[in-house]
């Protein structure tokens, strides 16, 4: 007599070129599983440390890659590799909204706006930026990787349209 349950079986790896992590176990609320995702490198610029080492410490956990940088200036130094940029407003130095402008002006790169401003002006200004999202201070961290993960998915959704070979490419869409 079978109990109805269906046998645990591991996932099958993705089939990609790309560079997949060991598929760790995750806790996915009731119960464990293997995830098979893409490892995605996230960089926090944030400089009130407590936060930022916070913040890395949990991503870390839910197996991101994550650099963090702690003013403007050696955000643009190091926004290259990252999958998703999590930027702080009020940096010391340049400002955020100016980070994100200089980001933009080379890069598509999802940046997700995290600050304790969350007046109307300041989001209106990050969005006219071509920010991809706005957080307010404090915030979830339950939410913020879903909203990693949400503008990750859409990343990825371009991407697929988009066939590449040597120096040509195709867009499909």
């Amino acid at each position: 007599p079978t109990s109805g349950r269906r046998p645990l079986t591991r996932p099958k790896r993705p089939n990609s070129t790309l560079t997949t992590r060991p598929m760790p176990l995750v806790y996915h609320g009731r119960h464990f599983r293997y995830t098979t995702y893409m490892t995605s490198t996230i960089l926090i610029v944030e400089d009130e440390p407590t936060l930022r080492t916070g913040t890395e410490q949990f991503l870390r956990q839910r197996g991101f890659t994550v650099v963090t940088a702690t003013s403007g200036e050696e955000a643009l130094e190091s926004f290259a590799g990252a999958d998703v940029v999590i930027l702080d407003i009020m940096l010391p130095g340049m400002s955020g909204i100016e980070t994100l402008h200089q980001i933009r002006q080379t890069s598509d790169v999802p940046v997700l706006m995290l600050t304790a401003l969350h007046d109307e002006p300041t989001q209106v200004a990050s969005f006219n930026e071509l920010a991809d999202d706005y957080m307010s201070k404090p915030f979830s961290l339950v939410l913020l990787e879903k909203r990693i993960r949400a503008l990750l998915r859409r990343q990825q959704s371009v991407k697929k349209t988009l066939w590449q070979r040597g120096l040509a490419s195709v867009d499909f869409m």
